[in-house]
């Protein structure tokens, strides 16, 4: 991953999960003021920002067939499916971990997302 690719997707993550870049503050760091930028953004890199991610996924509705979404992690892939033929796939051992795994997948369900809603 690039910083480049990281900055993008963490982008398109926060956007996904409501968060507005320069106006929340930081609800990770107590009593912080300062608004969030997109530097501190740290869905790549820490639990506590990528399970709400993965969770939220699993609470909408499929947007054509009307049925929940499924997160599946195991020990050697992650998986993301709506209905057969739909769904997002990622092996662990190419991204390296299973953090880095399930944060491309989460990247890639939401482009594949964006472009299920009507328009």
């Amino acid at each position: 991953m690039t910083d480049q690719e990281i900055l993008e997707g963490n982008k398109l993550i926060a956007e996904f999960m409501g968060v507005k870049i320069g106006v929340d503050k930081y609800s990770w760091r107590p009593g912080c003021i300062d608004p969030l930028e997109e530097r501190h953004l740290a869905y790549h890199e820490e639990w506590g920002w990528l399970m709400p991610v993965v969770e939220k996924i699993e609470e909408i509705h499929h947007v054509k067939e009307g049925h929940y979404l499924n997160v599946r992690i195991s020990q050697g892939y992650i998986q993301i499916e709506g209905c057969p033929g739909e769904r997002i796939f990622v092996n662990t051992s190419i991204a390296g971990s299973k953090k880095k795994a399930i944060w491309y997948a989460v990247v890639d369900f939401i482009k594949w997302y964006n472009q299920q809603k009507p328009s």
